[in-house]
């Protein structure tokens, strides 16, 4: 009899190493210039057997070919690769390791042992001397005890004796002209070109894990995405006396044709050969094409009067291929204008070096729904070994058109004391109308939903930047930066199709004209009962099980959530958000210090919730549990607000407010600290700049519970067992020549 207590997160998780390197050379004459890089990173993933590699170059060159006529291109080319690392799911399943190591219980082993000749536990190894780890379940080709949790799975074993391989070229090149027509008209043409290749592969061992019974299995795909953008435009320039003119007429053509191709096969010949042709049976293959693109006309005016009256104006019309022709053009446009007061001949204030009160009003449009949703779609599916049959998918919307929001802004910027102050304040209005949304149908209709054009709303808010020196000599010069900002969103209108009862229900937030687009809409946990098992609030106005809108009173407890009644819990998004840092540099030395963060909020912790949950069936056990079960109800622990710890409850952790988490936190973001070594060192030597530095990002994280980053999202982290900011601690040294 022997236990051993493997650490799953430890055997998971490394210190990895990064290291980058960058040279450049540029030079310059009367014609033209030109610009040369090269850089390559090797950074090993903070999870085991995973990395990433980056070989990039750059070539940068203009050329006046004539006093009229210059020309330029930027090409760069990048080549990477991303070894061994299939834990980018963001299920909750075994193949996310992130996931894995936080759920399963730290009774289960990770390998398979058994005693060696002195009666001490090894890890065995098979007939080839490889390390057998424990999936879960007691057969020929799995070692091993059963394991409730995830058997069959063991991502450590997985990224072992597994190989996911993912590599990528993109070559990337921006080209344009500049012709000069006369002294006050100029010409250009921009053209941008985008290539990138990806090819995956995923080998499957056939050694363990569950593709034993095929013999292995091998994952191949490939992805081309070609993108490019055509600009010209022609642009009239010209000043007289105080009069300051600028006219911009122009046309934009965007495409984006993304190939793709993919294949898997199973029985693998050897895992030296991961190729499909090396496979037994070509199980199946895939692929398709799909293209989207934008066109459209635009022009701009911009005018100022002496350096202090400023106006600005724009116009376009575009059209989206992701709508029918009939509603494919959109007309979007804006104003603006600025006054500098500072410069009025009764602005008398000497402390002031810039008062700049400015305006602007304007339109965007937004076309980001995916291809296709204004066309029913159909899926092709094999009738027999030469005929295809279509069955319905998708329904689509054939009246969808361009969602638009307006944007209002009023500012004002000041520099003050001698520039020793600087800031700004500006208010926003964004009102979305055309909003488009995502409708639910009952799946009887043969389809999920569609997209519609169903809503408007608004968002509101202020921002505030402040930047001052608090110390400025010859040698010394310290300031402070800080930020903070307020959004405030509200409903203008809803489809009257989907309102009842002054509102509609989809997951679960509750959507009503003045309400939060973010509103949750849950049940009202209330403590727990003389026994210990979960309570949930029933207002009896509605009855028990009502759920198509939200009670408003409490009124009487069930133990059985879905005889609770759901209540509106408020608006998810914080109150304030921003950030705040500092810059010293003083004899050679320099720090700067940045933080961000977010005040308010909150934020649906589902992942606490599971960890939080009791075994309600057999299948249940084996995850892990929270430190908080220990403060659970209990006859000797009555007075305890969480529930009994007691295997056949249902509703111990069923969805409520009780998960609704504060999503304030603080994030030191990141920190440089250096040393320039003094010229007269290095002049000598030929060296202009020597400076040594270190550097980190993402060191400190503050929130509500250990573990909880409530930047993902503002709504849920049910899906977010993927990397956080990953803590970086850099040093390096920069040189030139």
């Amino acid at each position: 009899m022997y236990l051993i207590n493997d650490d799953w997160t430890d055997a998971a998780y490394r210190t990895a190493l990064r290291q980058e390197y960058n040279v450049n050379i540029n030079g310059s004459n009367d014609r033209g210039s030109y610009y040369a890089s090269i850089g390559y990173l090797n950074e090993e993933g903070v999870i085991v057997e995973s990395g990433y590699e980056r070989l990039t170059a750059r070539l940068k060159a203009d050329y006046k070919v004539r006093d009229w006529l210059k020309m330029g291109a930027n090409v760069g080319f990048v080549n990477s690769s991303t070894d061994s690392n299939p834990n980018l799911s963001t299920s909750w399943n075994s193949t996310n390791l992130m996931y894995y190591t936080s759920y399963i219980a730290p009774i289960y082993p990770i390998y398979v042992r058994v005693l060696d000749a002195n009666g001490n536990p090894t890890i065995r190894t098979d007939e080839n001397g490889n390390q057998q780890y424990d999936y879960g379940v007691s057969a020929t080709n799995y070692p091993g005890l059963t394991r409730p949790f995830l058997s069959t799975g063991n991502p450590l074993g997985s990224n072992h004796y597994n190989d996911v391989r993912s590599e990528g070229r993109q070559l990337n090149g921006t080209f344009n002209v500049d012709v000069n027509i006369t002294d006050f008209l100029k010409f250009n043409a921009t053209s941008t070109l985008n290539w990138g290749h990806t090819n995956y592969s995923d080998y499957q061992t056939s050694l363990y894990g569950p593709k034993v019974s095929v013999n292995g299995q091998i994952d191949k795909s490939q992805t081309d995405i070609l993108r490019q953008n055509h600009v010209q435009t022609l642009t009239y320039f010209d000043t007289f006396g105080k009069h300051n003119v600028n006219v911009l007429l122009g046309h934009e053509y965007y495409d984006t044709k993304t190939t793709y191709l993919y294949a898997y096969g199973q029985g693998v010949f050897s895992e030296d050969v991961k190729e499909i042709a090396a496979a037994a049976n070509k199980v199946s293959s895939n692929s398709y094409t799909s293209e989207y693109n934008v066109e459209g006309y635009f022009g701009s005016l911009q005018y100022n009067y002496d350096e202090k009256y400023f106006l600005s104006a724009s116009y376009r019309r575009d059209a989206s291929s992701r709508f029918a022709k009939e509603n494919r053009w959109g007309n979007f446009w804006s104003v603006g204008a600025a006054w500098l007061i500072n410069k009025e001949n009764f602005f008398d204030a000497s402390w002031v070096d810039q008062l700049k009160l400015k305006f602007s009003i304007g339109q965007q449009g937004n076309d980001n729904i995916g291809n296709w949703a204004y066309t029913d779609l159909y899926e092709l599916t094999a009738a027999s070994d030469t005929q295809m049959s279509a069955t319905f998918y998708r329904m689509g919307n054939p009246d969808i058109t361009w969602e638009t929001t307006t944007n209002l802004n009023v500012g004002l910027e000041f520099n003050l004391f001698k520039n020793r102050l600087n800031g700004s304040i500006d208010f926003y209005n964004k009102k979305t109308t055309d909003l488009l949304f995502w409708l639910s149908v009952p799946e009887s209709v043969g389809t999920r939903g569609y997209y519609g054009n169903i809503g408007d709303i608004r968002n509101r808010g202020i921002e505030l930047s402040l930047q001052g020196s608090v110390v400025r000599t010859k040698n010394i010069d310290w300031s402070i930066t800080f930020n903070i900002s307020h959004n405030s969103d509200e409903i203008l209108k809803l489809p009257a199709s989907k309102v009842s009862n002054g509102g509609f229900l989809e997951s679960n937030r509750w959507h009503k004209v003045g309400g939060h687009l973010y509103n949750y809409c849950l049940a009202d946990y209330a403590g727990v009962d003389a026994q210990g098992q979960a309570l949930y609030w029933v207002d009896e106005d509605l009855g028990e099980g009502v759920t198509s809108y939200p009670g408003t009173k409490h009124s009487y407890t069930t133990t059985n959530v879905n005889n609770a009644t759901k209540y509106e819990q408020g608006n998810s998004l914080p109150d304030v958000f921003g950030g705040f840092g500092t810059t010293l540099t003083a004899y050679g030395f320099d720090v700067s210090l940045t933080f961000d963060y977010q005040i308010g909020g909150q934020i649906y912790d589902s992942m606490y919730q599971n960890l939080m949950a009791n075994s309600a069936t057999a299948s249940d056990a084996g995850s892990t549990v929270h430190m908080d079960i220990l403060k659970a109800w209990s006859p000797n622990n009555t007075s305890s607000n969480i529930p009994r710890y007691q295997y056949g409850d249902q509703y111990t952790a069923s969805t409520s407010n009780r998960w609704l988490t504060n999503a304030s936190y603080l994030n030191f973001q990141s920190f440089t600290v250096g040393y320039t070594i003094p010229q007269k060192l290095l002049s000598k030597y030929g060296i202009n700049k020597l400076r040594v530095y270190a550097s980190g990002e993402n060191l400190c994280f503050w929130s509500a519970r250990k573990g909880l980053d409530p930047r993902y999202s503002y709504t849920s982290t049910a899906s977010t067992s993927v990397y956080s900011p990953v803590r970086t601690i850099m040093g390096g040294i920069q040189l030139s020549f």
